[in-house]
């Protein structure tokens, strides 16, 4: 349960707040879940929960949350972990940055209450265009779970490492090329060259660690006959530094704490814009609902047996925390040899697919 401390020192209407209230309100809805869903026919010692890209954050934080410790059992993670936490003074940072972009000053609780859902999605995008041109990587958004050191303590993939999560079974995945949604978006980014790449990189690694892995990744892409343009190499680089590798990360390290741990990589492409998108971020989302269409996901007879594999595969992870299942066959736990399901046309199993490209994370010191 939530502590009668952190209750009393977030009830309504006190101040300060952390930031991470929305986290608190899904401990609350999972405490009523477990303390409620008997009635409904239910399983209060089986509860699995899922999110993709900051839902997938959520459910990471909530695994090493103190306050959470027994609401859930299993967690499903789609392109996103906890690793992108901010700290207290960062979050206080864009708190004033939030107050600046919206001309409210602040003790303006009137002001703030009367903002729409429209103004407050078009602040935060001013938010992100005013980092952008201060030469800041691109960033989905600026709202972020916070370690406040009492609600989330740490880092929660390094948490994670430490045990905290040991108790919840995890299926862990991201989509081959995350990044590319949110490329397009970016003024020039098919244009850039060798420098331009480090350049992009530069708020998120050193010089030398771009340049080491530019140069891995374009080796293992024009290895493997994949374009190796210094776009498509920023692209797959930043995609893996914001989604793959802290999905790893957080994999080993429940692997490493002798908890059953499944992966997989989705890799089917979208046929939007002549496929530039690739297998971008949240295209899966339409297979897992059955909502995929023409234009953005495809469709067919491919497109609804990856559905339903992908269904079923969920089904059976929620049953039992094992997502092996008639029709995508036996889906094996990540282990030492890094057993993935590909999701694709034919869904498969994979021993450690795009090696090269992790391997060459391990020679840096950002995921260590």
């Amino acid at each position: 349960m939530v502590s009668s401390k952190i209750a009393s020192k977030f009830s309504c209407g006190k101040i300060p707040a952390t930031g991470n209230e929305g986290l608190m309100d899904q401990v609350t809805a999972l405490k009523w879940v477990k303390d409620n869903i008997a009635t409904f026919g239910g399983d209060p010692g089986n509860i699995t929960v899922f999110g993709e890209s900051a839902g997938g954050m959520s459910i990471t934080c909530l695994m090493a949350m103190p306050s959470d410790r027994g609401f859930f059992h299993k967690g499903i993670l789609e392109s996103g972990s906890g690793d992108f936490a901010i700290s207290l003074e960062n979050a206080n940072a864009n708190s004033r940055l939030f107050l600046e972009t919206a001309g409210i000053k602040e003790n303006d609780i009137k002001s703030l209450w009367a903002l729409t859902p429209p103004q407050l999605l078009e602040i935060e995008k001013k938010m992100i265009a005013s980092r952008l041109g201060k030469g800041k990587n691109p960033e989905v958004t600026v709202s972020a779970p916070v370690i406040d050191k009492e609600i989330i303590p740490d880092d929660s993939n390094k948490l994670a490492k430490q045990g905290y999560s040991k108790d919840i079974i995890t299926l862990i995945g991201t989509n081959f090329n995350e990044w590319k949604l949110f490329t397009m978006m970016e003024p020039g980014y098919d244009q850039i060259d060798e420098a331009g790449v480090v350049s992009r990189l530069g708020a998120a690694m050193s010089a030398s660690d771009a340049k080491t892995l530019a140069a891995a990744y374009r080796q293992a892409r024009a290895k493997r006959g994949e374009p190796a343009t210094f776009s498509e190499i920023y692209t797959a680089i930043f995609g893996d530094y914001m989604f793959r590798m802290p999905g790893l990360v957080l994999t080993e390290a429940q692997q490493a704490n002798k908890q059953a741990t499944y992966n997989y990589l989705f890799t089917w492409k979208s046929p939007a814009m002549g496929g530039a998108l690739g297998a971008c971020h949240g295209l899966e989302i339409g297979f897992v609902f059955g909502n995929y269409d023409d234009m953005f996901c495809g469709s067919g007879p491919e497109a609804d047996k990856l559905a339903e594999c992908i269904q079923d595969a969920r089904l059976a992870f929620a049953r039992t925390g094992d997502p092996s299942c008639e029709s995508i066959g036996k889906w094996p736990v990540y282990g030492s040899k890094r057993m993935t399901m590909i999701l694709d046309k034919k869904c498969h199993v994979e021993m450690a697919p795009y090696e090269e490209e992790r391997l060459a994370w391990d020679k840096t010191d950002i995921f260590n």
